[in-house]
């Protein structure tokens, strides 16, 4: 049977208290071990590495995951590896990308073609950081985007994540990290697969290094918002010049972001994901890293008009890792899988989400069968989820430094054999498009019929220009089946509605999609088109506050506009 820790935390709208729950231990709540070690078998060459990232995605449209990881391999050697899956063994490539450690990697369609590409950031053998972004031949090989790659910062100690803050439909890009001379977070818009840096933004963005990032619509408005942590260099309120940061940065929905807000803790060398663990249609944030010498690891409940609350500290608190959002077990609920170093060691947990079964208050119990399976990782291990067998349940992948000798490194994945199935989100339906002057407002309703709890469920579009094309927006998803090639949130997480922006003038086809608490997608609906007409300018009579000194009209005279005082 499943075992359960002793202690459940329940969180109630106006406090917070650990619940002695041996009643967790009954049948009711008790299931076998939900997964096994399938290493070898599925990775029968592979490297360990350590300070590491790793990435899965669909890499050359065949329906499966492939595999990306970067890290040091041995003392100084870094290595960057494509593990193509074949039938659920991998095979690796090792040619592709520049071998980097202190990395990140994501994987993102920003030239709407179809396929994933990739950005990459790290520390190369010879010392030095870069940001390269690769571009997807098709699924067989990858050039190197050297005119974007040429405009990134160069860093190590990255985060990075794609997402389309402006709401033009292609992926704009975050980047942070160690530049050498300092931290540095840099945004950079797409113009068509065309990079430029958004200056006002990034001197905005908290510059920071060895933390991470994420991209999601925290409250619902159809603009993509973001949060920020890592080690920083400049004063925050209550704390030292150099000190863990973490920043909430609301998108405004006219081309940028608010100043900062602060209602999480401020940490370091840790892990953002943003996920909806009580099903109440608004993303919560789970978060690790360490303040001074305290380890962390929270989940903040989202409850609406930017106002989160802590559900207080039910988990071991980590570093050095990453904490992840994942349906293990196909009930619906997001559950949690943590793996890092905490003020002790090294750790490796996963928790059930228990709120469906303790009347929606949220909380979550370590299953203690999984946990004794996993080896403990720290020292920048990844801990992600990914159904790498196509069964629709989600596995997981763990790398990192396995003992305190630097040489003692593992990658482990571990396969999902819990016996519940997976039901996967009928297609959202009443797809709606109105125009609101230079903007088109989509709208759609959540599945009807849906077995799970429809306010859980994330959204992904897609908008071209021709049926059946997406060079406006990118799914990275199958156009027929769904099916995923990211292992995340739809692409404008969980709300029933998304802006669209900076459109020329002419008719375009779109659909939508529903993902599930285990990132499957449902299939679309019939897709539905709808025509763009720019608006005229309009214009105001200003004269009278522009020309105060009652400045007189002329006949048959001319005017110009010029800087004569040359002030700009």
């Amino acid at each position: 049977m499943r075992i359960f820790a002793t202690f459940t935390y329940l969180r109630t709208e106006c406090s917070k208290w650990p619940l002695l729950a041996a009643c967790m231990m009954m049948a009711g709540n008790a299931w076998g071990q939900d997964f096994v070690d399938v290493t070898l078998t599925a990775f029968p060459s592979h490297q360990a590495v350590i300070e590491s990232a790793a990435s899965w995605g669909d890499i050359d449209n065949d329906g499966d995951m492939d595999l990306i990881v970067a890290g040091e391999v041995s003392l100084g050697n870094p290595q960057t590896i494509l593990y193509r899956n074949n039938g659920g063994v991998f095979t690796p490539e090792t040619n592709l990308f520049v071998n980097v450690w202190k990395a990140a990697v994501a994987l993102g369609d920003y030239n709407n073609d179809g396929f994933l590409d990739v950005l990459l950031c790290g520390q190369t053998q010879s010392g030095a950081p870069i940001s390269n972004l690769y571009t997807n031949n098709g699924g067989s090989s990858f050039t190197l985007n050297s005119t974007a790659s040429s405009t990134f910062t160069d860093v190590l100690g990255a985060a990075a994540e794609w997402a389309d803050y402006d709401n033009d439909g292609d992926l704009d890009l975050l980047i942070t990290g160690d530049a050498l001379a300092g931290e540095s977070t840099k945004l950079y818009q797409n113009n068509n697969g065309i990079f430029v840096e958004e200056t006002a933004i990034s001197s905005l963005l908290e510059d920071v290094e060895f933390g991470d990032v994420a991209f999601g619509d925290y409250d619902n408005d159809g603009h993509i918002d973001l949060v920020i942590q890592g080690l920083s260099q400049k004063a925050q309120p209550g704390v030292s010049i150099i000190d863990p940061f973490t920043g909430l940065y609301h998108n405004n929905g006219q081309g940028g972001f608010d100043p900062p807000t602060f209602p999480f803790t401020f940490v370091q060398e840790g892990s953002l994901d943003w996920g909806d663990y009580d099903n109440d249609g608004l993303l919560d944030l789970l978060l690790t890293g360490v303040y001074q010498l305290d380890t962390i690891t929270k989940v903040y409940h989202n409850n609406g008009g930017g106002d989160f609350n802590d559900m207080g500290d039910p988990f071991f608190g980590i570093m050095k890792g990453q904490a992840s959002w994942g349906d293990y077990d196909n009930d619906g609920w997001l559950d949690i899988l943590l793996v890092g170093e905490d003020d002790k060691g090294m750790v490796a947990k996963v928790f059930h989400n228990e709120t469906a079964s303790i009347g929606g208050q949220g909380g979550f119990s370590e299953t203690l069968l999984n946990s004794a399976l996993l080896t403990p990782k720290d020292l920048g291990a990844t801990a992600i989820w990914g159904d790498y067998n196509g069964d629709q349940k989600l596995d997981i992948l763990t790398v990192g430094r396995i003992d305190t000798l630097l040489t003692a490194r593992a990658l482990h994945l571990y396969e999902n054999i819990n016996l519940s199935p997976n039901t996967t989100p009928p297609a959202p339906v009443n797809l709606t498009a109105v125009q609101i002057f230079d903007e088109v407002h989509l709208s759609w309703d959540p599945p009807p019929g849906f077995a799970g709890d429809a306010d859980g469920l994330s959204y992904n579009i897609y908008i071209g220009t021709a049926p059946l094309q997406i060079d406006v927006a990118s799914p990275m998803s199958d156009l027929f089946s769904g099916k995923r090639r990211l292992v995340k949130l739809g692409n404008v997480s969980h709300g029933t509605n998304w802006v669209v922006r900076e459109l020329a003038g002419g008719t375009y086809y779109w659909n939508v999609q529903a993902i599930d608490a285990d990132f499957e997608g449902s299939a679309w609906n019939n897709e539905e088109s709808f025509v763009f007409v720019p608006p005229m300018p309009t214009f105001q009579n200003v004269s009278s506050t522009a020309f105060p000194s009652n400045f007189s009209g002329r006949i048959n005279g001319g005017a110009d506009w010029g800087d004569y005082d040359n002030d700009g």
